[in-house]
């Protein structure tokens, strides 16, 4: 949502969809595609549903211009499966999420899935330096990389990422409701921002 209403301020003539319901995994991604934002594990859902997707297959137009998809996995190889379906042009990885370790086994097993995205993303690529396994794919990708910071770090001196905040600061704005600043350096280019998002690892993904 975050990448999708930053494209909306700063790409006004371009037509921008991200799903609505943070759809993603295989289901998802393609339900995603076709703008479809309602689905119940139904059969008259899934008749109806796949009545749309033929429809707009053989006679929609695109509706958008970007679209912004959720590459979510629970199991091996689901990330193979939706990159035959469709391979970024940007790819941002966030962080490994062990939530689903129980089907992986390990975290170095969903790493290891996940980090398939990176590798197949066809223009950029957006590595959180704060987690250790996008660290390790650096060297090894062939396309442009920029790095993120998302952890507080308190010596900024040392920070070699390419976009970083500094000085976090929780604020009130003027109705009294609080808000999170800070300096956001972008490759030695610096932008203030405030944002009701409060928690700080927002402010590397804003």
């Amino acid at each position: 949502m975050v990448i999708t209403q930053t494209l909306e301020k700063f790409l006004p003539k371009e037509r921008i969809f991200t799903s609505p319901k943070n759809f993603n995994g295989e289901l998802g991604l393609s339900l995603s595609i076709f703008q479809i934002n309602e689905w119940e594990p139904k059969v008259t859902c899934f008749i109806t549903t796949l009545f749309k997707i033929v429809w707009m297959y053989l006679f929609g137009t695109k509706q958008y211009d970007i679209i912004i998809l959720e590459y979510g996995i629970d199991r091996p190889k689901e990330m193979e499966f939706l990159l035959s379906i469709a391979k970024p042009d940007i790819g941002v990885f966030t962080a490994i999420d062990v939530v689903h370790s129980e089907q992986f086994g390990n975290p170095q097993e969903i790493a290891r899935e996940e980090v398939k995205m990176v590798k197949n993303t066809k223009s950029t690529v957006f590595l959180n330096s704060d987690d250790p396994y996008a660290m390790e794919l650096k060297d090894t990708i062939g396309v442009d990389v920029f790095t993120y910071q998302t952890a507080e770090h308190h010596n900024h001196k040392q920070l070699k990422e390419d976009i970083q905040f500094i000085q976090p600061l929780f604020v009130l704005n003027k109705h009294h409701i609080p808000q999170l600043e800070s300096t956001i350096s972008i490759k030695d280019t610096e932008f203030k921002i405030r944002t009701n998002l409060l928690s700080k690892e927002n402010l590397g993904y804003i």
